[in-house]
């Protein structure tokens, strides 16, 4: 975890501390802009510091949720048109609400917009702060995350051709307020976040005033150990790549009879690796324990297959494949075999 920024004195060597080396100096920053105090204060320190004259793109995603979404996107473009930083609106369609949620839903339409307006090597800078990286914490752990979940938020990570940094995630949101003020910044509080009926919003309307009143520095506290939690995350995932070359037969396959020589747990480490590195989402339990019923029992005839995220996992003999979705069979058609 990166040391608190309690004043944002120190922003820019920050953000250039998490950039890769390459970046430092040349990026070209693009910043999600919802216009709420966060990412106006972000921007606006961006705009006002940027010795190495970054170019900086200020993108505001558009989920057409509320009545004022139009009023908003008209404000986000005033504010970058005074500091003089370039803007763009996406408009997104949040889907899948039914499946994962409005929070999930638009949480994923906004990272496909992000995206598609990021060029080789941009630096996609969002605003979330500590008492965000808190309430995540908590999130994951009421979501019976494991360690990879309760690791939170990472402060960088790749994004499709760039880069995604969270260079407040160690700031107090209070830091974020000063600032804004001793500015004259003009924000959007956006009334949805008053809406207990969505997770994020009773963990922080509800659940963490009652903890700040018992213990003072919980945000700190739940920050530190997301920071611990990304510790063991990364040295489980270098255990998971060593296992991995003893196990790969090819680049989609693993040896079923030297992935059934090790323990359950190391496993099942190397199971989410694997996946994740093919790209699909880390297992649930229940599909962890048909992968390991189903496909890694000392059975060799069966050749069981798992729907993951948009493939199978199948078995063949000792080989365990990741392989496209195959069509089913179709039930409406007869075909009849002939014998000469």
């Amino acid at each position: 975890m990166p040391n608190a920024l309690h004043s944002l004195h120190d922003l820019n060597k920050h953000i250039q501390a998490l950039l890769p080396a390459a970046l430092v100096g040349q990026a070209r920053y693009v910043v999600g802009y919802s216009g709420g105090l966060d990412s106006t204060v972000l921007l606006h320190w961006l705009a006002q510091n940027n010795p190495d004259n970054h170019r900086i793109l200020a993108v505001h995603i558009h989920h057409g949720l509320q009545d004022a979404a139009d009023s908003w996107a008209s404000h986000c473009a005033a504010f970058c048109a005074a500091q003089a930083v370039e803007f763009e609106v996406c408009e997104v369609q949040v889907n899948g609400i039914a499946d994962l949620g409005l929070e999930a839903a638009a949480r994923q339409a906004r990272y496909a917009a992000f995206q598609s307006v990021m060029q080789a090597d941009d630096v996609l800078l969002l605003a979330q702060h500590r008492q965000d990286q808190a309430e995540t914490v908590l999130l994951q752990l009421m979501r019976g995350g494991a360690v990879a979940g309760l690791a939170a938020m990472p402060a960088v990570s790749r994004l499709g051709q760039g880069y995604l940094l969270r260079p407040l995630l160690d700031t107090p949101r209070e830091t974020l307020l000063i600032y804004a003020e001793q500015h004259g910044l003009e924000w959007i509080d956006d009334p949805s976040n008053q809406d207990d009926s969505l997770d994020r919003n009773y963990l922080r309307n509800q659940l963490m005033p009652g903890l700040r009143e018992r213990w003072l520095a919980v945000d700190s506290i739940l920050a530190r150990t997301a920071g611990h939690m990304a510790e063991a995350s990364a040295l489980l995932d270098e255990m998971a790549a060593e296992d991995l070359v003893r196990c790969k037969l090819a680049e989609h396959s693993l040896s079923v009879s030297t992935v059934q020589s090790m323990t359950s747990a190391r496993r099942r480490n190397l199971l989410r690796f694997w996946l994740q590195k093919q790209g699909q989402l880390a297992p649930s339990t229940a599909q962890m324990q048909r992968i390991e019923q189903d496909m890694l029992t000392e059975r060799g005839d069966a050749e069981p297959r798992i729907k993951l995220t948009d493939m199978e996992l199948r078995r063949y003999r000792d080989w365990l494949t990741l392989l496209p979705e195959l069509p089913a069979a179709p039930t409406d058609q007869v075909l009849e075999w002939q014998m000469t």
